[in-house]
């Protein structure tokens, strides 16, 4: 099975050499490649050794494993971080996955932080499904916390696509919800509403935290499979959960777990962690699902049956 992750990086090039390293070791059953959309300026400044960023010099030291793409400034709409996300995630969708659906069975949308930290096989994983993703839960709210309609989509930090069996994939719209709380990529809720006949394979939002105190944080996915690092680029100014240890030693461990893979005693503070995380998690959401109508009314274009044989 062929398979084409797809990785935005800005300031945080640091991750490609333990980002290849565990597809290396840990990637089963694939051939793959990982395609680096460059999201840096002249005046962008790595986050860890505060020089110069340079995304490309970091791709060159791997460049039978890399396709370079270098991201067009001028696409970007706005300078809020999240919709700059947004649109390197629909070039994705919409560009990269055309240039490349005759070599790659799946696109992969997937965070410059994050790695595999266990055997992943991927025709074990994947096969038969035409989508394979954390499930999101938010609020149709612009307030966080609130007793408005909920909605359930896909957390498209870690999003593989069907390359041969989604016919219109273009179709998919990777920003946010327009006067709400939510995430990068809600709007793919208006996608798999039109398109309920695409089989999903829907993994829990998290498999659990492994969180020492006053030492560091790593959320986990996939039963464990994938590690988080969070907050790699610092998106906006994420500083303070670096007060009791440094972001160099914080990523000195990230890449440590990485290598060596999880403890039997991480194991298990990554287990008891889920456990708590899951109940608060889905006590906050004790809600009614929203309707059709609901997500009309925030401006998603929501097909009827009527409208689809017309």
């Amino acid at each position: 099975m062929n398979v084409l992750f797809c990785v935005p990086y800005f300031n945080n090039s640091q991750f490609i050499d333990i980002q290849i390293k565990s597809f290396k070791k840990y990637l089963k059953v694939c051939n793959w490649k990982l395609c680096v959309i460059d999201d840096s300026n002249e005046d962008t400044i790595n986050v860890m050794s505060n020089t110069k960023e340079n995304v490309l010099n970091a791709c060159l030291k791997h460049k039978d494993d890399i396709i370079y793409f270098k991201f067009d400034q001028n696409l970007h709409k706005t300078n809020n971080t999240t919709d700059k996300h947004c649109d390197i995630l629909n070039f994705i969708i919409q560009n990269i996955s055309q240039c490349f659906k005759n070599n790659f069975d799946f696109i992969c949308i997937f965070d410059a932080d994050m790695c595999f930290v266990e055997n992943f096989d991927v025709a074990q994983e994947l096969s038969g499904y035409d989508i394979i993703a954390p499930k999101r839960i938010q609020w149709l709210s612009n307030i966080q916390i609130s007793d408005s309609p909920i909605f359930e989509y896909l957390w498209v930090h870690n999003c593989f696509f069907n390359l041969k069996t989604i016919s219109n994939i273009q179709h998919i719209n990777l920003n946010r919800i327009q006067n709400t709380t939510s995430d990068t990529g809600s709007m793919i809720i208006e996608f798999l509403y039109n398109n309920p006949h695409y089989k999903i394979k829907f993994l829990n939002f998290s498999s659990g935290s492994e969180i020492i105190p006053n030492l560091y944080s790593f959320d986990f996915f996939w039963n464990r499979k994938i590690i988080h690092f969070g907050s790699g680029t610092l998106w906006y100014g994420e500083q303070k959960r670096f007060l009791s240890i440094s972001y160099e030693d914080t990523f000195d461990m990230f890449c440590k777990i990485t290598e060596n893979g999880l403890t039997r005693e991480q194991k298990e503070i990554i287990e008891k962690t889920y456990s708590e995380k899951w109940y608060e998690f889905h006590k906050k959401f004790v809600g009614t699902k929203c309707t059709k109508q609901d997500l009309i009314n925030y401006g998603l274009c929501i097909y009827t049956s009527k409208d689809l044989y017309h």
